[in-house]
């Protein structure tokens, strides 16, 4: 981000554009910080944000855990008129409920006339994240009843919370689903099935998921050599 850092400092004029492109670069990069200066230094020259501009600034809260910062940013973008564009609900439910407030999270979807898929995964992640697993399978339920088809993501939160609530069985409903409609090739949501088998005593089946795994990441391993571990222990 230094490169166009200093070509941004060189515009004598920046126009909305321009401030988005900074913010968004530094909100997807490992630094989010900056991107919540840039925005102070956008009000500063009176430069007006737009509809782009929020959820770029929200993504850098979500990574930064700014919930007081990102309360401020909802203000005003219900002063602004922006609060009922789908893409600004989207990030704000998905900022509060990374921000380990998944009650606020909810509130807000509960108020969206309009709900996509990437809403009901950030409310379900935000449950299964904070210790609410009932909460998540619960809206996981709702979600099957609205005919929103789940994806990979929707299935790591639904094993997470069902590793939180040592449910094997519903974790083996999910393989049996996974396996149903090829979300079994997914990455994250394997390494998630392994997760459970290991994490619920099932280390046989962790293993031959393992093995039977097309590609595997540190998490894959790690998930078996911590399962292995534990029922070594334990025995």
């Amino acid at each position: 981000m230094s490169y166009p850092r200093n070509i941004f400092s060189q515009i004598q004029n920046p126009n909305i554009f321009t401030w988005n492109t900074m913010i968004r670069g530094y909100a997807e990069s490992e630094n989010p910080k900056p991107a919540l200066e840039f925005y102070c230094n956008m009000n500063v020259k009176s430069v007006e944000p737009d509809t782009h501009t929020y959820p770029f600034l929200l993504k850098a809260c979500a990574k930064l855990m700014a919930v007081r910062e990102s309360e401020m940013i909802h203000c005003v973008v219900i002063k602004n008129g922006f609060e009922s564009l789908v893409f600004v609900q989207n990030t704000l439910v998905h900022v509060y409920a990374s921000c380990g407030r998944p009650e606020s999270a909810y509130m807000l979807f509960e108020e969206m006339p309009e709900r996509v898929l990437v809403t009901w995964n950030s409310v379900i992640n935000g449950f299964a994240m904070n210790a609410r697993p009932n909460e998540a399978l619960t809206l996981y339920r709702e979600m099957g009843l609205e005919g929103v088809i789940p994806d990979g993501f929707t299935m790591v939160s639904l094993l997470s919370a069902c590793v939180e609530l040592g449910a094997l069985a519903l974790g083996r409903r999910v393989h049996v689903y996974m396996l149903k409609v090829g979300l079994i090739e997914n990455l994250h949501a394997g390494n998630g099935l392994l997760d459970l088998y290991a994490k619920c005593g099932r280390i046989s089946e962790a293993y031959r998921l393992f093995d039977e795994m097309g590609m595997r990441s540190v998490v894959s391993w790690t998930s078996l050599v911590v399962g292995l571990a534990v029922n070594v222990f334990l025995k």
